[in-house]
């Protein structure tokens, strides 16, 4: 059972032959993280603004709301494309397609809720979001404690 827990995602390597034994791999992998997680918010953020640059556009949104389940058909798909194939998941660059293909499909059914809703509750939230998140990066970047460090460990 101990062995088990050694095991990287049941990979059949252990922790230690993974590279993530440097701190500055560690870092790295952390700044990959945070950079992919924000250019993934940046999408749905712009993406969920649109319906109040184009009030064209919030129009067509309202009136074909068929797009929405769409949209939820193809996050479903993905989802668990991801989630019960590991070689999709893991192999590059179709990892970021699929994650691209994800993002979008969040975006768009983000930007379909938003159109129901005045801007101001929605700044508020982005504004929220926005501070949140970049606490959260702050922190990550700037402190002294190494979480990446205790994967695996039962506390």
């Amino acid at each position: 059972m101990a062995d088990a827990l050694n095991y990287a995602e049941a990979g059949g390597e252990y922790k230690a032959t993974l590279g993530f034994d440097d701190i500055s791999i560690r870092a790295g992998f952390i700044r990959k993280v945070f950079s992919l997680v924000t250019i993934m918010l940046a999408v749905v953020a712009v993406m969920s603004a649109m319906p109040f640059i184009f009030p064209g556009m919030k129009d067509f949104i309202q009136d074909n709301i068929a797009y929405y389940f769409i949209g939820y058909g193809v996050f479903i798909v993905v989802y668990f494309v991801l989630i019960c194939i590991p070689s999709a998941r893991r192999s590059f660059p179709y990892n970021l397609i699929a994650a691209g293909i994800l993002n979008l499909s969040i975006g768009y059914m983000v930007m379909v809720i938003v159109s129901f809703h005045d801007v101001e509750s929605v700044l508020i939230a982005l504004i929220i979001t926005t501070c949140a998140s970049a606490a959260i990066i702050v922190f990550a970047f700037q402190t002294k404690y190494d979480f990446t460090s205790w994967i695996g460990k039962s506390q």
